[in-house]
C-alpha cells in the first residue's frame, strides 16, 4: 500500500495579491517560510521513502523547509521534482489578477473548467496530469508479481494466504490546483461525482491519501495498471492545525 501525504505549498506572494502565478516561480513570504518549518517540525518524526515535489520555486523552496527538519533524510536519488505536479499553467493570464480570468471567462461565457488563455492549461488539463501521476505512483511503488523471487528483506508476508502488500510512504509539495484535481480524479472513479472547481486547500495544509490493489483486480503487468485496478482512499483532508498558531 502507498501511503501518500500531500501538502500546497507555503503562502506566497501572489497569494496575497490575488494573483494567477500559474507556472511562474512564486516566492513565499515570511509567514509562508515558517509555515513550511512548522510543517517540517510536525514531520519531523514521519520517515518517508520517497519524496514527489512540482519543480516549481515555491514547491520546491517549501519541500527544502520541511525537509531540513525531517530527522530521516530522504536520499537525493529519492526525491523527484517533476513538473508533472505543477500549478495550472495560466498561459497569457500569470501574473495578472487572478479575477481578470474569471471574468474573462465569464465574459466568453465558457465554462471555468473549460477556459484557458493563451498558451495555458484549464483545469480538464490539470485533472488529466493528477490522473497520471496517480498511476505513476501505483507503476513505481505497487508491486503484484507474487510469484516472482524478491530478496529476503522485500519479501511479502502472508496471513491467510493473502499477500499484504508493502508499505511505502511518500511525502509531495504541489500546489492548490493540483491537490484540487487530486481529489476530483478520486472522487470521480470512486465516488461517482463530477469533477468541479473547489480550490480550498490551505498554505501547507496535509492531504493523506492511501493507495492499494483492489482485490477484485486481475492486473497481470503493473505497468497497464488503471484505476478500476486500484482502491484510493482520502483518509485526511485540508488539515492545517499545525500551522493555526504560525503568524
Amino acid at each position: 500500500m502507498i501511503e501518500l501525504w500531500l501538502i500546497r505549498h507555503g503562502q506566497t506572494i501572489d497569494n496575497i495579491q490575488k494573483i494567477l502565478a500559474g507556472h511562474q516561480p512564486g516566492q513565499l513570504t515570511n509567514l509562508g517560510v515558517k509555515q513550511a518549518k512548522q510543517t517540517g517540525e510536525f514531520l519531523k518524526k514521519e520517515k518517508f521513502d520517497f519524496a514527489y515535489v512540482s519543480d516549481l520555486a515555491r514547491t520546491k523552496s517549501t519541500f527544502q523547509n520541511i525537509h531540513n527538519q525531517l530527522i530521516s533524510k530522504i536520499p537525493d536519488n529519492k526525491i523527484t521534482y517533476t513538473p508533472l505536479m505543477r500549478e495550472k499553467g495560466g498561459g497569457e493570464y500569470e501574473g495578472k489578477p487572478l479575477e481578470l480570468f474569471r471574468k474573462t471567462a465569464a465574459d466568453k461565457k465558457i465554462p471555468l473548467r473549460q477556459f484557458k488563455g493563451k498558451d495555458g492549461e484549464c483545469w480538464n488539463d490539470v485533472y488529466v496530469r493528477a490522473e497520471k501521476f496517480l498511476l505513476t505512483l501505483a507503476i513505481n511503488h505497487l508491486k503484484i508479481d507474487q510469484n516472482q523471487k524478491q530478496d529476503p528483506q522485500e519479501e511479502e508476508i502472508k496471513e491467510n494466504n493473502q499477500p499484504i502488500q508493502n508499505f511505502v510512504k511518500l511525502i509531495g509539495v504541489t500546489h492548490g490546483g493540483f491537490i484540487m484535481e487530486v481529489h476530483n480524479v478520486i472522487e470521480f472513479n470512486y465516488q461517482n461525482k463530477e469533477p468541479n472547481i473547489n480550490n480550498v486547500a490551505k498554505n501547507c495544509s496535509i492531504h493523506k491519501i492511501q493507495i492499494s490493489l483492489s482485490k477484485a483486480s486481475k492486473l497481470n503487468n503493473i505497468n497497464e495498471v488503471t484505476f478500476k485496478d486500484l482502491e484510493i482512499i482520502c483518509i485526511d483532508r485540508n488539515n492545517d492545525n499545525h500551522c493555526k498558531d504560525v503568524k
